[in-house]
């Protein structure tokens, strides 16, 4: 049964049956990467934008333990997964999702040349954005 988008109950248990992002409105810019990638990959996936509140209650903290987006949740050998850091997200993503390797390398030195431009951009350029 897919998750129903507008219960806590819902989505602190159930297993979705296509990625399921969560988001917010505003000018933050983590949350909108996994989107890009999934887009890009033509994968059908879900949105469920919170408003701050949502971000800290219970069943949120269970999802992404600093309350923070994005968060993903995701199935897998019909188990639930949930992965809350962007980075790791495009990892993930790529791995299962882009069987046609357009993104995530197809061999030892593309995946260590992309993963070097992720960690950059994630410890580098993120910095810059936000900078005055």
């Amino acid at each position: 049964m897919p998750i129903n988008k507008l219960s806590a109950k819902s989505l602190d248990c159930d297993i979705p049956d296509k990625p399921l992002i969560f988001v917010v409105e505003g000018r933050y810019q983590n949350w909108i990467k996994p989107i890009i990638l999934l887009e890009h990959l033509g994968i059908n996936y879900d949105a469920v934008c919170l408003d701050g509140p949502a971000t800290r209650t219970d069943w949120y903290t269970r999802i992404h333990p600093q309350r923070y987006v994005p968060a993903m949740l995701d199935e897998e050998d019909g188990k639930r997964v949930v992965c809350w850091d962007s980075s790791q997200m495009l990892q993930y993503l790529s791995k299962k999702y882009d069987v046609e390797k357009k993104c995530c390398g197809s061999t030892a030195a593309e995946e260590l040349a992309i993963g070097n431009w992720v960690t950059f951009e994630t410890a580098s350029l993120g910095y810059v954005h936000c900078s005055p």
